[in-house]
This record gives C-alpha cells, structure tokens and sequence, in this order.
C-alpha cells in the first residue's frame, strides 16, 4: 500500500515540475556552450598555429 502511494504521488505530483524543465533547459544550454566553445577552440589553435609558423620564418 505503501510502495503504490509513493508511486502514485511521483506520478501525479506536479510541483516540482517547473523546476525540471528549467533544470533540462539549463543542461542544453550548457552542452550547446561546451560543444561551441570546442569548435571554437579547434579555430583559434588552428589560427594561433599558423601565426607561430609565420613568425618562425
């Protein structure tokens, strides 16, 4: 009885919900800004390297 309230109260509990959504909208964002600055990050090392060539001439 205990075990089947607990589950019925997860599944038609609905404050927590406006919470979670901000938490899965702040986790894109985050792996959104991870992924750009890695490729970023490949950019400016590309860059930098092709300064250090020019200046070693």
């Amino acid at each position: 009885m205990l075990v089947s309230r607990f589950i019925r109260n997860i599944f038609y509990n609905t404050a927590g919900i406006t919470s979670i959504e901000y938490a899965l909208i702040a986790a894109v964002i985050s792996v959104s800004a991870f992924a750009a600055m890695g490729s970023i990050g490949e950019s400016v090392n590309t860059m930098f390297d092709a300064i250090l060539v020019g200046l070693n001439r």
